[in-house]
């Protein structure tokens, strides 16, 4: 297993990671704000590919621009404290937002159409229209190339959707706010939020093992390792040591076996796919994956020559705005397509410049694209749910730190940060209707139903810590145990996630050289003297940690680690000397 090493400047902030294949290294202004992401990564013929994303700010700490690695810009416009106006690329207008007095959107502009936004007197969304004419309060009489209702109940609970494309989809759920029915699919669960069939059906360690035809197999550490689909289709996964997946085996009915290969960077993104052919790899199967933090920002795709940037509706939300499609040289944009999203920002519609509708789709209960439509063999639409990646190879979503299942509605791996997930680590969340999990961690619940989350600024959990709340809510709020990540327009805008992932790599680094033993010395006495200066070292570290991103938040750890100095020292003073 690679080591991870980190560098840190005078004031103690992450600089560089490297595991000997990745090296990540980050930049700082004057007063703490992330200007530039480098990345290196060691390729076949061991030269290192570099990739650059750098960031500038307004003085009210907005980001104003994201520098994308062709040197092209995405620019932010803002009226007010951080209220976002405007959206271009370099100085192609991409989109305009105009607000109501309270500053919630009320319409974009996207291309030749608009989009109109009505909501409730508590905020969530009841209406979303998309028209060749500009915003106006009488377009209710104009043609509707998207229209969307939706209906609540008293809770919150999305219980209808009225499309125009679709018509009506009633949803019903359970009192633990658990999906029941989407449309004609129905669901159940055991006592632990596990999706059975019947009511007798038993699942052991959480794991389901068969769900309408398909039986599914996992390895010792519990990362799904086999999928038998009701088709006759057979896939078979393998995991490296941090259980990432890195490679897929499928074999289709009277098809050639397919083998996928998948690298993460240092810290834990997917970096690229590629197919396999007698263990080589397959000449222009290659997708690269770009990253601005944890937001997919573009994707090269090998075999076609092009290159995808996608947009956000704002720099700190998963909601897909835009997608720029470019040719080889990634200079020149051939093509802009619109995102039309629904109450949870899953894409509904995708639209061109002139307002045509490129692709549309719908969904199943947990996510699954079940119908679409595309105009053409060349439209690209791989998202799913808020931050999923459809990898069509396999069916699966890749959800950043894990993959998600779509036909059963739950990750294939368990947890990376344990019970601060929830108590069944392969759980999703009781429904895809009002909750959202854009890291593949702890799901976030979107309270009043609108098109992005509020969400605060947190440490990362531990599994540990019992005692550390899942969730934070205020109004539409939630949390997500990777930092908690700001999914909307909140005045915080120096890119939360970058901080999370500093915070991570920090809290990585202290807990690794503390579980860590440190090596023997020469004699018992040595041997003490190390394990005190390890335990003082640790204790340190989560100190250093807690003053920098959370007072007290590892109180409880670092008492025992002090415990643990003075039982050492005791011990030392009978068996040694008296220096202690």
């Amino acid at each position: 297993m690679s080591q991870t090493h980190y560098q840190y400047d005078g004031l103690n902030r992450l600089t560089q990671l490297t595991d000997g294949q990745n090296t990540l290294s980050f930049s700082y202004d004057k007063v703490g704000r992330l200007t530039e992401q480098r990345q290196w990564q060691m390729n076949d013929s061991g030269f290192a590919n570099s990739q650059v994303i750098g960031y500038r700010y307004d003085k009210n700490g907005n980001r104003l621009k994201t520098l994308l690695p062709n040197q092209s810009a995405i620019n932010y416009h803002y009226y007010g404290s951080g209220h976002l106006s405007a959206i271009k690329y370099n100085d192609q207008l991409i989109t305009e937002f105009s607000r109501d007095k309270l500053h919630r959107e009320i319409s974009r502009t996207q291309g030749n159409l608009t989009s109109l936004f009505n909501r409730d007197p508590v905020g969530r969304l009841t209406q979303q229209l998309a028209t060749l004419e500009r915003a106006s309060k009488s377009a209710a009489t104009s043609d509707h190339i998207i229209r969307r209702n939706y209906q609540y109940d008293r809770v919150g609970n999305l219980t209808e959707t009225d499309d125009l494309r679709t018509g009506k989809t009633p949803y019903r759920y359970d009192k633990l706010g658990q999906i029941q029915l989407a449309g004609q699919e129905l669901f159940h669960f055991d006592p632990a939020h596990n999706l059975i069939e019947k009511e007798t059906q038993r699942i052991e360690n959480n794991q389901v093992t068969e769900y309408q035809g398909n039986h599914y197999r996992y390895d010792e550490f519990g990362n799904l390792s086999e999928r038998r689909l009701a088709n006759g289709e057979i896939q078979t996964y393998r995991y490296n040591v941090k259980d990432q997946l890195i490679k897929a085996i499928i074999q289709k009915p009277n098809q050639v076996k397919e083998e996928w290969q998948y690298q993460y960077d240092v810290l834990g993104r997917r970096t690229s796919k590629v197919r396999l052919e007698n263990g080589k790899i397959l000449a222009d199967s290659q997708v690269e994956f770009i990253w601005d933090g944890s937001h997919l920002v573009q994707e090269i795709e090998h075999k076609t020559d092009r290159t995808f940037s996608y947009i956000y509706s704002h720099p700190s939300s998963y909601e897909p705005l835009a997608q720029l499609e470019f040719a080889k040289d990634n200079e020149n944009l051939t093509a802009c397509y619109y995102y039309h999203n629904d109450q949870i920002g899953v894409p509904r519609e995708l639209t061109d410049e002139e307002g045509k509708v490129c692709w549309y789709g719908s969904y199943t209960g947990w996510g699954k694209l079940k119908e679409s439509y595309q105009a053409n063999d060349t439209v690209h639409q791989p998202f799913r749910l808020q931050n999923q990646y459809c990898d069509q190879e396999t069916g699966l979503h890749y959800n950043f730190f894990r993959y998600y299942e779509p036909n059963i509605g739950r990750f294939t791996q368990l947890d990376p940060i344990g019970l601060a997930g929830g108590s069944n680590l392969y759980v999703f969340a009781p429904s895809i209707q009002a909750w959202s999990d854009p890291l593949g961690l702890s799901a976030a619940a979107a309270a009043k139903g609108v098109l992005s989350f509020i969400a605060a600024d947190a440490a990362i959990p531990e599994p540990t810590d019992a005692a550390w709340p899942k969730w934070v809510a205020y109004g539409v709020a939630g949390a997500v145990a990777a930092g908690i990540v700001a999914l909307s327009e909140s005045n915080s805008q120096t890119s939360s996630i970058d901080n999370a992932s500093v915070r991570q790599a920090e809290y990585q680094y202290a807990k690794d050289f503390c579980d860590t033993p440190p090596p023997p010395g020469h004699n018992k006495c040595s041997t003490l003297s190390k394990k005190i200066e390890h335990a003082e070292k640790c204790v340190d570290l989560y100190k250093k940690w807690d003053n920098k991103w959370l007072p007290g938040r590892h109180d409880v750890k670092i008492q025992t680690w002090n415990n643990r100095i003075n039982n050492l020292k005791s011990e030392h003073r009978r068996e040694c000397t008296k220096k202690y």
